[in-house]
């Protein structure tokens, strides 16, 4: 197995805290013994971002079995990110709270009454009613969000059948034809609607979504994040989500 980590940037901007959370998944996986390297590519469209991270993973990566997309504003326990992509699934990904900012918080707040301070952030990950937790710590779920989603190239190359592609005019990819795993449909004001053209896509190759719903740390009661976003230099805390 060689784990390629694909982190996608609008104007190239890494957090410091995901930076070094990242060094910690990397020593980790020297410790245990698995190969490794990360990809990151600055662009303003992040779908064209992905689909490039995605065709270069494909094309340039040959020995490289498992495709790992972080995203730059993310903080999370490696112990947690190793044993996600560790397990036999194709499409796994780990479930994020979807970040909200203060307008939303304070709108929120007039609505439920509900003080913007407790507002707890609602999960990128769309449930499927009845499903249970499995005992490798998985849920099978409909949607997942792609700021922490691994998928293997056996998928990948399944799914590439059934997008269309496009020749690309810019980045490293420049002059080749791209597969458009991602893309920014209208659907509705959903959060990463290209997060959902992918998986829509995957579902429809046959693939089942898989999301990691067992994490480590002060919110593991809650069995619900395997990773919180960093805005303006801090953690986001507020992930006491159940499932339920």
């Amino acid at each position: 197995m060689k784990l390629i980590v694909a982190t996608p940037t609008v104007e190239g901007r890494i957090y410091d805290a995901n930076r070094l959370a990242v060094e910690r998944l990397f020593r980790l996986c020297r410790q245990v013994g698995l190969d490794y390297d990360i990809i990151t590519l600055t662009d303003p469209l992040l779908p064209r971002a992905r689909n490039d991270l995605a065709h270069l993973f494909l094309t340039r990566c040959w020995d490289a079995t498992d495709l790992l997309f972080l995203g730059p504003n993310i903080l999370f326990e490696a112990p947690d990110i190793l044993e996600m992509v560790a397990l036999p699934h194709d499409i796994i990904g780990g479930v994020v709270p979807r970040p909200v900012f203060e307008w939303e918080a304070a709108e929120h707040s007039k609505v439920t009454g509900i003080t913007a301070e407790a507002y707890v952030h609602p999960l990128v990950v769309d449930l499927i009613e009845g499903e249970e937790i499995q005992k490798d710590g998985t849920l099978k779920v409909r949607g997942i969000g792609l700021d922490c989603l691994k998928v293997t190239r056996k998928a990948l190359v399944s799914v590439g059948t059934e997008c269309l592609d496009y020749l690309s005019d810019s980045g490293p990819t420049s002059g080749e034809r791209v597969k458009e795993f991602f893309a920014a449909k209208n659907y509705d004001e959903s959060f990463e609607s290209e997060g959902r053209y992918f998986i829509g896509v995957c579902m429809d190759a046959g693939h089942d979504i898989r999301a990691f719903v067992r994490s480590r740390g002060d919110h593991a009661v809650n069995f619900c994040t395997i990773a919180s976003h960093i805005y303006r230099g801090s953690v986001e805390t507020r992930l006491g989500v159940p499932f339920a």
